[in-house]
């Protein structure tokens, strides 16, 4: 019974992790890039540049 307790737990904790990091994901998804580049230009300028 104290086993099933202890996941439960652990679950809980861990959904209310997922469910903050997702949500401080999507937040910051809608912040711009002072250059105005998407994240594959910036990807493509990088290996341009560096090789």
């Amino acid at each position: 019974m104290g086993i099933i307790v202890v996941s439960v737990i652990f679950m809980l904790i861990g959904m209310g992790v997922q469910w903050q990091l997702k949500s401080k994901f999507a937040q910051y998804a809608q912040v711009p890039t002072s250059s105005g580049l998407s994240g594959a230009e910036v990807a493509q300028k990088m290996l341009r540049d560096n090789g």
